[in-house]
């Protein structure tokens, strides 16, 4: 789908494109032959309603093609990390301790020597939190 919309909008403009430099070097023609003001305004008074007219068409077909183009396609996943704020440690080590159905005692709680957030000794290989190598 993106591809046909790509295509349609690039051929629909050059035609677009070549429809209006044709119809100015139509109207360059006939403006050298006018002889009064009044047929001067009138033609560029038509210039400007054909270039509008020209316009028009182009952003009615190229308009909703542009749109296909833009939102079709391939969509890229977004990884989004989560960073838990150090007052629910806590929590965490509620939840390890649940988890291992209370076999933890406080010899086998330590804290990290760099953000002084507890860890398992001989479990954990690097801080949860900091992301530091533990002993």
């Amino acid at each position: 789908m993106k591809t046909i919309a790509k295509w349609f909008l690039i051929i629909w403009s050059l035609f677009c494109l070549f429809g209006i430099i044709i119809g100015l070097l139509s109207v360059s023609e006939h403006t050298g032959r006018m002889k009064t003001d009044l047929e001067r305004g009138a033609t560029s008074i038509g210039i400007g309603c054909g270039m509008t007219l020209w316009f028009g068409l182009w952003i009615a077909l190229a308009g909703p093609a542009l749109i296909i183009y833009l939102v079709s396609g391939r969509k890229e996943l977004v990884n989004i990390n989560i960073i838990t704020p150090r007052d629910t440690h806590s929590k965490w080590i509620d939840r390890r301790l649940s988890s291992m159905q209370n076999r933890i005692t406080d010899e086998d709680i330590s804290l990290c020597d760099n953000c002084n957030n507890p860890y398992l000794k001989g479990k954990d290989k690097y801080c949860t939190w900091c992301g530091k190598k533990l002993d």
